[in-house]
């Protein structure tokens, strides 16, 4: 199943009819996939990424969605330090 919103995306985690949601920030925005990342985490999901760019902005993009996910449920985020 495909979820194109958030709607969409509401159904297919309450019929389990996906196994590893996109949180692609090109479709989503980063905001979107920090919140494609907790409803993850909330139904017990792994969550990917696709993009035909992965080099520069794009690979940017998904590593921040990643880190910060990763210290919203982890705590081990890297953090911000001043040089």
């Amino acid at each position: 199943m495909i979820a194109t919103d958030w709607r969409q995306m509401g159904h297919t985690l309450s019929l389990q009819s996906v196994d590893i949601p996109l949180a692609d920030p090109h479709f989503w925005t980063m905001q979107g996939s920090v919140r494609v990342a907790q409803m993850c985490h909330e139904f017990g999901l792994t969550w990917g990424s696709h993009s035909n760019n992965h080099f520069d902005i794009s690979l940017a993009m998904f590593t921040h969605v990643f880190d910060i996910s990763l210290a919203m449920f982890t705590g081990s985020g890297r953090k911000a330090t001043n040089v």
